[in-house]
């Protein structure tokens, strides 16, 4: 393989595995994935061969295989919402969403560069529209003052060409009551080479800017990323990590450490732990909140308190996320408030 076009994001893209053909070429498929590729229906299924590569060698219960090969898994028996956070009741108009007072999530892109089996917008994803389609979005930021943060989501942003990605930037700091933009991206996991110093140029004429990254397992650390991460916190964004609890990836206390002190060594603030939605094809991807709500209280003395991210559960329309963990409170009675710590010591504050 000529290196040239494999460090290529762009190659990358257009080289992109989209059938069970095309994964053969590089994995040994189950049965079930078989199966599940031939009748992939609704659940858009792409990667690069990039993350193709790094599946070579795992098997079909690796934590990183489980996240984008479809398998029996998605066959879902009681989740059938295909909308569960119904964001199309925050939709004021196509491509943005408008949830909390201040703030806005413009849909940039439903494209990524592969597609989570666990994602949240699995509707939507992979199909592609033009830029022009942001128009009425831009123009309602511009009409409502009280917008001054503003997200770039998708899909994924970073999957946009350079002067497409700075024309949307360049429209929305233009707008006077906006302060602050962020972008919410896997590619540093996915398609780490997308992380060029051109497109280091681009942001760096829009701060402030702040850029999460989507980090599940400390699998998806690999040598690539790690550069693509230092890259962009070396360029001066600040950078936080959301994660999703999900089953058989990282629902272990063990795991869910490794990834938050590395994440942290990495210069990368660990910022959400989500739980899971109730989504169709995610019954198996599934963790029960109270589960979620011990291991995040058992780090919680384990990690620095830099290190622990908020769990939380984003809940139907406008709702917004609730925050789960870390808490250390078990009841309020009478003029005390009762605590117990990571170590399940009892103790109580008056009140």
């Amino acid at each position: 393989m000529d290196e040239n076009k494999w460090n290529n994001w762009k190659w990358q893209l257009a080289n992109s595995l989209r059938s069970m053909d095309d994964l053969k070429k590089y994995i040994t498929l189950t049965d079930s994935e078989c199966e599940a590729l031939q009748n992939v229906g609704e659940f858009a299924f792409s990667i690069p061969p990039f993350m193709a590569e790094r599946l070579r060698e795992s098997d079909e219960n690796s934590p990183l295989r489980i996240q984008f090969i479809p398998n029996h898994r998605e066959c879902s028996v009681h989740f059938t919402s295909k909308d569960y956070l119904c964001e199309g009741t925050f939709e004021p108009v196509p491509n943005l969403l408008h949830k909390y007072e201040d703030r806005v999530a413009i849909l940039t892109t439903n494209c990524c560069a592969a597609y989570c089996r666990h994602c949240t917008r699995s509707r939507l994803v992979s199909q592609h529209f033009g830029k022009n389609l942001l128009n009425p979005a831009i123009q309602y930021i511009k009409e409502h003052e009280n917008i001054a943060d503003v997200l770039l989501t998708g899909g994924d942003p970073l999957i946009l060409e350079d002067y497409i990605l700075e024309d949307v930037l360049e429209q929305i700091t233009s707008i006077s009551h906006v302060k602050m933009i962020r972008i919410g991206t896997r590619t540093p996991v996915t398609l780490p080479m997308r992380i060029t110093p051109n497109l280091i140029r681009v942001l760096e004429k829009y701060k402030p800017l702040y850029i999460n990254i989507h980090v599940n397992h400390p699998m998806e650390l690999s040598h690539e990323t790690r550069n693509a991460i230092s890259m962009l916190v070396d360029a001066g964004f600040p950078l936080g990590s959301q994660s999703v609890l999900l089953r058989g990836v990282n629902d272990n206390v063990d795991v869910l450490e490794d990834l938050f002190k590395q994440l942290l060594y990495l210069r990368v603030k660990p910022y959400y732990l989500y739980q899971c939605d109730e989504l169709k094809g995610c019954e198996a991807f599934w963790v029960s909140p109270l589960k979620g709500r011990k291991l995040i209280n058992a780090l919680n003395g384990k990690l620095s308190g830099m290190a622990v991210p908020k769990y939380v559960v984003d809940m139907p329309g406008r709702l917004g996320k609730q925050i789960i963990a870390p808490c250390n409170l078990t009841d309020i009675h009478d003029n005390e408030m009762f605590l117990e710590s990571y170590k399940g010591q009892k103790c109580s504050l008056h009140i």
